[in-house]
Parts: C-alpha cells; structure tokens; sequence
C-alpha cells in the first residue's frame, strides 16, 4: 500500500512539474509575443504607410497656407490636380470617401485653416444615399479613416477597436503586401517620404485604356444610394456648410466630368433627387453648385473609364476649377 502510495505522489509530482513548466514556458512565450507584437506595432507607427496617412500628414503640414480645400470621391481625387487650381490649393479628396468623411474633415480641421476661402466640394447623383461603410466592399477602405475620424454613429466593433488601436492591424491600402515590402526595402521613413509623389496631395494614376462603360458605372453607383440615409447626409453637408460660411468660406458643390453614357444611365428618380437637393443647398445656405459634367470632351484619352479623367482631362477639369476660383476672389 505504501509502495503504490508512494508511486502515485512521485508520478503527481511528475506531472505537477510539468504543468508549472509548461505554464512558464506558455508566459515565457506570452512575453515574447506581445512584445515581438508591441515593437513591430511601434515600428508601423513610425511609418506612415497607407496614401491617406501619407495624406493627411502632408495635409496638417501645410493646412496653414491652404486656400483652395478639394473634397470628393475618387472622381475628385484622381481628377483634380491641385497645382492647376491654385498655388495653395489641395486635394483631400478620397477614393470612395462619403459625404459623412468630407463632412467630418471641415468639422476637425477647419480651425486649423486660417487662410480658407474656398472649398470645392465633389458630388454625384448617389453621393446623399451613399454611406461606405454599410458596404461589404468597401469596409476595408473605411479603417484607413478610424485613426483620424469617429465612425458614422460611433458604431465601432471589437474588430475596429483592435484595427484603431493597433495598427499592424490597419488596412495596408491597395495592396498591403507591396506596401510592407516597400517599407522593407526603404533604408528609413525620411527617404520613404521623399519617394512618395503625394506632396501636393495629388496621386498620380497610370493611364489606361479608355473605354466607355458608362451604363455599367451608373448601375454599380445606383446600387449604391441608399434612401434611408439621405437625410442623416444632408444633415451633416449642412453642418459643414454652417462651420465654412461663418468664417467667410466660398463653397462650391462640383459634379466632376463624366461621359453622357454614364449620365443618362441613372434612373430619372434619382436625377430629380439629386437635383432638388442641391437646389435647396443653394437656396436655404447660399453655395454654388457647378456642373461640370461636360466640361471634358470624351473619346480623346481625357477619360481612364466612364466618369474618371486621367492625363489631359485632369487638366482641363483643374483649370476650370481654378479659374472658378480666381473669380470668386475678384
């Protein structure tokens, strides 16, 4: 009895020396890891590595001498070179970037403009129904605004309270895996910067193909308005408006060139809407509104798809835009 008493307690023992061994080496790990995780998250803060945060650095640098504020989707940011519009202008226009984000931007920052006088702001004909975030495909895109802006109702999940808090867990931009080798290869963040053509705020795109798919494109963005939303939108433009115009700021809504293909392939509904919206802009809150539609002839290589100017086209829509610009000064 004693002898099997005596076994039992030696192989408890055993077995006890395992468990606190394999619970030093699981804390050992534990240390290991979220330090290895720390140090690598600390060393993604030192970089900016997505285009918006390289943006908005650039933005905040040189928010005191901007006159000329570009906001929009992707249509205003790929079409609108800010040195055509104006010495002090800039672009902080984004690509699928909503009217609650372009909102958000002047409610943030427009202390930090003293010298403001005019915004350009883009819109389409979903841009009041429209909301990023409601929309699977674009959800990925909408965490490169949670270090600088709260959610659209503050609705913000674990997976968003992670991806704001750490960013080793951000979104990476078009292609996070380019992007870590990029920063690999760059010696420091310096060089990193100064090989990045975003100092004006400006992304340069490769020309493609043109093509004229305008019914298409104007079937993918009516599936994007949402009705239910174009109140909670107006509210906030209406905001915004309030904050610029009580600081003597010009705002100006642009529809951005397109091909005709896209614009008559939005339902009539939808056009009137649009219309009546910003013709209430215009009445009850004073802004302009420019459409700009044709103002960029199609077929020439101006366009890389239905409603995006590229090359030439870029340039003729920046001109344009300044020379509004310049005669809201006189």
């Amino acid at each position: 009895m004693s002898r099997s008493f005596t076994f039992s307690s030696s192989l408890l023992a055993r077995e006890w020396r395992a468990l606190l061994m394999a619970a030093a080496q699981f804390v050992v790990f534990a240390v290991v890891a979220v330090t290895a995780t720390l140090v690598i998250d600390s060393w993604y803060r030192s970089v900016p590595l997505t285009q918006m945060d390289r943006r908005m650095i650039d933005f905040r640098n040189r928010a005191a001498d901007i006159e000329v504020l570009v906001l929009g989707n992707s249509q205003m940011c790929f079409g609108v070179d800010p040195q055509y519009v104006g010495k002090h202008a800039f672009n902080l226009a984004a690509p699928s970037q909503d009217l609650y984000y372009d909102s958000r931007v002047i409610e943030r920052f427009v202390d930090e403009l003293p010298r403001l006088r005019t915004v350009f702001w883009g819109v389409a004909p979903f841009s009041f129904g429209y909301d990023i975030g409601r929309l699977p495909g674009e959800r990925r895109r909408e965490a490169l605004y949670d270090r600088y802006f709260e959610r659209r109702g503050k609705r913000c999940n674990w997976r968003c309270w992670l991806e704001r808090h750490f960013e080793m867990l951000r979104v990476r931009g078009d292609d996070p895996i380019a992007s870590f080798l990029t920063l690999w290869r760059a010696p420091g963040k310096t060089d990193f910067r100064s090989k990045t053509p975003n100092a004006d705020g400006f992304m340069p795109r490769k020309p493609v193909k043109e093509r004229d798919d305008g019914l298409a494109r104007a079937r993918l963005h009516t599936k994007l308005f949402r009705k239910r939303i174009r109140a909670e939108n107006y509210g906030y433009v209406v905001e915004a408006i309030s904050l610029l115009k009580e600081r003597g700021v010009r705002v100006v809504f642009v529809r951005p060139p397109s091909a005709k293909s896209y614009r008559r392939g939005f339902p009539s509904s939808l056009l009137q809407g649009f219309e009546r919206v910003m013709k209430r802009l215009q009445h009850d809150y004073g802004v302009e509104f420019v459409d700009l539609s044709d103002a960029v002839p199609f077929g020439k290589g101006y366009f890389r798809n239905s409603d995006h100017v590229q090359g030439k086209g870029t340039v003729m829509f920046s001109n344009r835009l300044g020379q509004i610009h310049r005669r809201g000064r006189r």
